[in-house]
């Protein structure tokens, strides 16, 4: 049985899908993704996932830019188990490799398959202890 999102939300840059125990977030086409935008889906994980561990899913199929610095924050959302992301494109690939060495605190992977996407990310979620998380100095 595929799961169906509980709910989707529309925000001014972004269409999220809330599942179970994770979220997949499509941006939209063009934008540059910064600290502002990170901190508006911050409020969305707190609202969804206040004190259980959740997985991410940044859906590629729009092009766009990501400031890599917005990363640096992330260790203040200690449920955040993992971030997955799906590639459409050996570029969007390409960057989220490169965007994995500013993200150090947690998994970062990215795929070309949905479904070993989601696969991957549940056993990060199902795995996760916020007491386990690397201390970044």
């Amino acid at each position: 049985m595929v799961p169906h999102a509980n709910e989707c939300l529309t925000l001014d840059f972004a269409s999220i899908e809330v599942f179970d125990y994770y979220f997949i977030v499509t941006i939209n086409e063009g934008l540059l993704f910064d600290r502002s935008h990170l901190a508006e889906l911050y409020k969305v994980f707190n609202t969804y996932f206040p004190d259980k561990p959740f997985g991410y899913i940044s859906n590629r199929i729009n092009d766009y830019s990501v400031d890599p610095t917005s990363y640096f924050k992330t260790r203040e959302y200690p449920w955040l188990a993992a971030v997955a992301i799906m590639c459409y494109s050996e570029s969007a690939y390409s960057n989220a490799l490169f965007e994995r060495n500013f993200y150090k605190d947690r998994p970062h992977k990215p795929f070309y398959d949905m479904k070993d996407c989601k696969a991957w990310l549940m056993d990060k979620v199902e795995n996760h202890s916020k007491d386990k998380l690397p201390v970044i100095s």
